[in-house]
This record gives structure tokens, sequence and C-alpha cells, in this order.
């Protein structure tokens, strides 16, 4: 596919304004502006307890009326057991977890009409790394919330940027030593109550706006790569012929990731010449100047 440009806790807390700020380029007030709401967080962080509660009232049926919604979350000792949903008093979703979800979970809410109300529920390790990502769609007419999508390992964070009738979009963000931190939209078509990743094809943006002072920024910036040994790109995502080959300290611009089950694949732009390099791990890959300082952690 041809790589082509589209249009397209207190600690806790800190992270998640500054990650507010990374996915949109805009003060972290701009985020309230977006399509997914937080409605709670719950974690153990070294704590023990057995579970905790969190009631709203949202309008899940698109009647006009809001709806009692307790959300509980269960701990064995400081590790995550389950939760559960009850809308208006009556069960709507449950389900046991291992303790491998992370320390907690933390739940949001997005609709694409009055009629498709979606509940997200997210768990994260203190790096603040998705462990388990699901999107429930709430089913009006059984009164429960069935699994609309599981977007776990989709990225290393990300939030519902923007819904419409037919689609929801996710600004995700991932961090590699081959390009640093980025991020990029996926987007998901609804249909029959399951929501469908449209492509695993996305354009890709720097996924932060903070200068390293380090003679690469303006690279970085600019999506441009300068490398530090001879690199070949390759002319399809997990192709074995050679699109072009660069020499140290030639400079690339990076276009859009292909999001594997397991990998990622970059593709760059030499001028008019585009190829495609794997990802290997989110920490290896060390072939271009400055992207060990762009990441997080």
């Amino acid at each position: 596919m041809r790589c082509e440009s589209v249009k397209r806790s207190s600690l806790i807390a800190v992270v998640i304004v500054m990650l507010a700020m990374i996915f949109t380029g805009l003060p972290a007030k701009a985020m309230a502006k977006k399509a997914e709401k937080a409605i709670a967080s719950h974690g153990s962080y070294g704590g023990a307890q057995s579970q905790v509660k969190k009631t709203t009232t949202i309008d899940w049926d698109g009647d006009g009326k809001k709806d009692k919604t307790v959300i509980t979350t269960y701990f064995d000792a400081d590790s995550l057991s389950g939760f559960a949903v009850t809308v208006n008093g009556k069960t709507a979703y449950e389900k046991s977890l291992t303790g491998d979800e992370g320390y907690g979970l933390d739940y949001s809410y997005f609709k694409m009409s009055s009629s498709k109300n979606f509940l997200r529920v997210r768990g994260s390790w203190d790096n603040m790394d998705s462990s388990y990502d699901r999107i429930l769609f709430y089913n009006k007419a059984k009164k429960k919330f069935v699994q609309a999508a599981d977007i776990t390992g989709l990225g290393w964070t990300g939030t519902v940027y923007r819904t419409t009738g037919k689609q929801v979009t996710i600004r995700f963000m991932d961090q590699f030593s081959l390009t640093g931190m980025i991020k990029y939209d996926m987007r998901f078509v609804f249909n029959k109550g399951k929501l469908k990743l449209k492509s695993r094809y996305a354009a890709v943006s720097p996924g932060s706006k903070y200068k390293q002072y380090d003679g690469y920024d303006d690279y970085y910036l600019k999506g441009k790569y300068k490398a530090k040994q001879t690199i070949k790109f390759y002319k399809k995502v997990k192709g074995s012929k050679v699109a072009y080959t660069i020499n140290k300290d030639e400079v690339v611009k990076l276009k859009r990731i292909y999001v594997g089950a397991k990998k990622r694949y970059f593709c760059f732009y030499k001028g008019s010449r585009y190829g495609w390099i794997e990802g290997k791990d989110h920490y290896s890959g060390d072939l271009f100047y400055g992207t060990d300082s762009r990441l997080a952690a």
C-alpha cells in the first residue's frame, strides 16, 4: 500500500494532563471539548481494598431521561478481580479479571448519537500503558452492555477524539526508539452493535511538542529523521524487496504507520520514493539520531 499522506492519585493526574496536551498540541483544557468524558478512576495503587464504587447518571437508551448508573470495581488485596455496572438497579454488565489488567480501571463515556452510547473500560499500569481496553455498547432492547470492540494493544494509550453517527476516531499515542513518541488516528465503523476497525494504516505526526535542545528538534517536529547508519526500506509492509537505501546522515520523512496485531511498520519518504521498515518493539531499532530522548519512559 502506498504510504501517501491523509487529511485528517496526583501523579496520574499530572500524567493525564500532559497526555492531553500531547494528543492535541493544544492546552489540556481543550480536551474537555472532545468526544470522551471521564466517569471514574478506580485504583488500588498499593492500598488493600475490596471494592470501589461510583454512582452517576447517564442517558444510556436515548429516551431523554438520565439512568442511575453504579460502577463497582472489585479488588483482591491490591489486585484487580473484576467490575460490574448496574443501570437503574439492574445488572447491565459484569466481568471477572485476573489482575493482569493493571493497578486500576478508568471508566469513560462517549456517544455516536442519542441511541448509540458507549462505556469504555481501560486498565493501565503506573506508566499509563494500556493493558486492558474495552468499549461496551449499551443495547437498549436488552438493557445490557455488550462488547463493541477490544482496542487493547493498538497504542500505548489513546482517547476517543471524534464521533459521528457512523464512525468513531480514536487518537492513539505510542513510542518507539525508532521514531520517538508519535500519535495517529484510527477509525472504527459501527455496525450491529460492533465497532470495526476501518484500516490498520494511519497517518503519523509527532507525539510531543516539547523540545529537547539536542539539535534534532527541527527534524522531529517536522516528522523528519536523520540516519545513524545505512538503512534499507522495503516496498511493502512485511515485504522483502528493497524500495531504496539511505546512508548515514541522510534524512527521511515519516508519513504512515501500519498497526499489526503484534508488529508495527513505518513508512518513510525520501523525496518521491517511499518504503517501509519494521519497528521491532517499543525499545529497539536505534537507527535515527535523537529518538531515544523522545520517549516518555
